[in-house]
């Protein structure tokens, strides 16, 4: 070939190149990490662009629910979807006692799992979980999100392994479970003496009897019990979570067609075995355990993103995580709950893409 026709011929060649690298792609993990089997999912445009790690909450939940979302996002990012430990398509929990989670948030009887069943979900595994994930990928650095109580996994890795982590985005997150507890009590009980106040026979007697239980949950020592009556207390308020339902009923139509495409469902990736691992895990502290004092190690870029609406993980919680983190950045999103990426998908994505930009520029 002439020197003028290769010279002509180069950038054709180099075009093609590039396309061949940058492909879509869509890879599914079952692999043995730290030992038990993680399944995660892998989705982006080019394998060149920057990791982005999303850490579901619960405990107890799965990564499929963030699916609709992050596509907003894989044409900049490579999104990596970890279904954390006995979550999701990860390793199930087994007990030995079916009987084990079979009363959910009754104390009456409660039968619990043994120490060696619950051992291996310590918080310290699961960030080992998730710095093997990284290696797995052979990813040198990558930007983590965290949502709900997957803010606290997130800030206890960021913290543990920052100079593998590009920036941090905490996502409505866990940062302290006795803060979150009082919380849900006190929005309990605001609740219910509306419905006192306001309603009628029938739900002010309902109302009264909720707040006497109330009063009663306040009086227990922090603990798994208060923590998980607290809970129960606040499944009883109608959409406590926030958020306009329309909205959530939205992004539940993209879900189906991620469930569709997955052959999935979505209903069956949260694991409540798993949650009970983790709280009855006694090196966890679960109940009484308050990240607050992290927030001032944390050395990288934070975007904090946070709805208004949020009844569960309150923006006056989202300002704390804000004042301990030096030169992080906060997002309050309008019509928006405890799910940003459910309730303001596009908000929320363009908001991550803007920060990421930012950061490589």
């Amino acid at each position: 070939m002439r020197r003028s026709a290769l010279a002509a011929a180069l950038p054709l060649l180099l075009v093609s190149a590039q396309a061949a690298w940058a492909q879509a792609f869509d890879d599914d993990h079952n692999e043995s990490i730290n030992g038990t089997t993680l399944h995660f999912r892998v989705r982006g445009a080019d394998r060149k662009n920057p990791y982005l790690l999303i850490l579901h909450g619960g405990p107890g939940q799965g990564s499929f629910g963030f699916y609709p979302w992050g596509a907003l996002l894989e044409d900049k990012l490579n999104v990596v979807y970890l279904d954390q430990r006995g979550c999701g398509g990860s390793a199930r929990v087994k007990f030995s006692d079916p009987r084990v989670g079979s009363t959910r948030m009754r104390f009456a009887d409660p039968v619990r799992p043994t120490a060696e069943e619950v051992a291996p979900f310590s918080l310290d595994n699961q960030v080992k979980d998730i710095e093997g994930v990284r290696e797995f990928l052979k990813i040198e650095k990558w930007y983590v999100l965290g949502h709900s109580a997957g803010g606290m996994l997130g800030l206890e890795y960021v913290v543990a392994h920052q100079k593998h982590v590009l920036g941090y985005i905490w996502m409505d997150g866990l940062i302290s479970v006795p803060l979150l507890n009082d919380n849900l009590l006190d929005q309990s009980e605001a609740y219910f003496r509306k419905q006192a106040a306001s309603g009628d026979a029938a739900q002010k007697q309902t109302a009264e009897e909720q707040l006497q239980a109330i009063q009663r949950i306040r009086a227990l020592p922090i603990g798994i019990e208060r923590g998980f009556q607290a809970q129960a207390v606040r499944f009883k308020i109608p959409n406590f979570e926030g958020g306009p339902i329309e909205l959530r009923n939205a992004y539940n139509e993209r879900m189906k067609v991620a469930e569709a495409k997955y052959h999935v469902s979505a209903s069956g990736q949260s694991s409540f075995e798993a949650a009970l691992a983790v709280f009855y895990n006694e090196r966890n502290h679960y109940m009484s355990r308050d990240d607050r004092p992290l927030l001032a190690k944390v050395r990288v870029p934070t975007l904090i993103i946070e709805g208004k609406d949020d009844h569960l993980i309150t923006p006056a919680m989202a300002q704390m995580v804000h004042g301990g983190i030096k030169g992080s950045e906060i997002l309050l999103v309008d019509e928006c709950g405890h799910a940003p990426y459910a309730d303001q998908p596009e908000k929320t994505s363009a908001a991550v893409l803007s920060y990421v930009a930012r950061r490589r520029r």
